[in-house]
């Protein structure tokens, strides 16, 4: 349970620092591409940021089981 903690934090850490770098980058005129790649970052951290939201619960369900 750990390591699974740990890898969705870190992917979402940089899937929001991806996202925000390619937000602030815009004076390349590659906009489509960018987007793509705005778009992949951003279901990155939703997901991630739901993986963790989901095994906070769990935690916090078995803790109170105890």
């Amino acid at each position: 349970m750990n390591w699974l903690m740990r890898v969705s934090v870190v992917t979402f850490i940089i899937s929001l620092g991806a996202w925000a770098l390619i937000a602030v980058w815009t004076i390349v005129d590659v906009n489509d591409l960018l987007l793509t790649w705005q778009r992949i970052a951003v279901v990155l951290a939703v997901v991630s940021g739901l993986a963790m939201l989901a095994l906070l619960v769990y935690r916090a369900w078995d803790q109170l089981g105890r």
